[in-house]
């Protein structure tokens, strides 16, 4: 089979070989892939690995293989699912709690954008719980988690704000449920906090920015590090504010502790309602899926990048 192996070189981090096809665990059910989504992490990790590995997280296509201890939908049915590093690749193989169906109206180019940009804006919000009537910020409002974010915010009838640098996004954001939409920094949404949520995936001066934007008993979810993994934060501005809590959201350290098959299900069936839009940006080939990596390095998309194994 084809897959994306890492070349060790960060200018060109991945290419396309020829691999064995995986054998799947008892756990694990065997994927023939129609289309992968990518993501900035993942991006960042092939270019700073060693040469050989494979790698990809997301994965949309039909169950070759069940899981052989009955986890899995079964052979022939139409799937999503997150796996851990195998998706770049005409077939992959992920654990049998971790793979959803996909509705018949729903591609499986939409369906791959779900894994870990849907799971991960759905599980962060609801680390607050209820949120009706709250403020949620969403840092930065755009990218696959920040879109999904949004739209899912407004859905939970929350009020939402968004931090955006390219004024040309703001109306996208504005058709998608944001109520309030900063350009610029993160510090400029302190004239309008406090805040009850905050997701924030910059890090940086980021992260101490949104950190000060909490409301009392609020949450603050940081769930990457984008521009830098180094934040300073006023720690008697923080702790003062009262019962505000700052957490840190691993997606697989999640996924491991609760399977994520039914929030798939969840994310999928309101794709299929057309309450949620994938944003698919751009979409590309298996053969051309260096120019899709280098698409996302150099941030020449707003939303999802995809790539589809014919």
């Amino acid at each position: 089979m084809r897959a994306a192996l890492t070349t060790g070189d960060a200018r060109r981090p991945v290419e396309m070989r020829e691999l064995p096809r995986p054998v799947p665990a008892p756990n694990q059910a065997l994927i023939r892939v129609h289309a992968t989504s990518l993501n900035a992490g993942e991006v960042r990790r092939a270019a700073a690995s060693v040469a050989g590995l494979q790698i990809g997280w997301d994965v949309a296509g039909v169950v070759e293989t069940p899981a052989a201890d009955g986890s899995s939908p079964p052979a022939g049915a139409r799937v999503v699912a997150l796996t851990e590093a195998t998706g770049w690749a005409e077939a992959a193989v992920a654990t049998g709690s971790w793979i959803g169906r996909i509705p018949d109206g729903v591609t499986f180019e939409d369906a791959a954008t779900l894994p870990v940009a849907g799971v991960t804006a759905l599980r962060a919000l609801g680390r607050y719980g209820n949120l009706f009537g709250r403020r949620v910020l969403v840092v930065p409002g755009t990218g696959g988690v920040g879109l999904f974010a949004v739209q899912l915010a407004h859905l939970m009838q929350a009020h939402v704000g968004a931090v955006v640098r390219d004024p040309a996004d703001v109306k996208l954001l504005e058709k998608i449920g944001a109520d309030e939409v900063i350009v610029g920094p993160t510090a400029e949404a302190q004239s309008r906090a406090p805040y009850d949520v905050i997701l924030e995936s910059l890090g940086g001066d980021s992260l101490g920015a949104a950190l000060a934007c909490v409301a009392p008993d609020g949450l603050v979810v940081t769930f990457g590090q984008t521009v830098s993994p180094q934040a300073t934060i006023n720690a008697a501005k923080f702790y003062a504010t009262g019962g505000a809590s700052l957490y840190g959201f691993y997606l697989f350290h999640e996924a491991r502790r609760e399977p994520v098959a039914r929030d798939l299900e969840r994310l999928a069936a309101l794709v299929a309602r057309k309450a949620l839009a994938t944003h698919v940006d751009a979409r590309y080939e298996a053969t051309d899926l260096e120019e899709a990596v280098a698409a996302l390095r150099e941030r020449r998309v707003t939303g999802k990048v995809v790539v589809t194994f014919p």
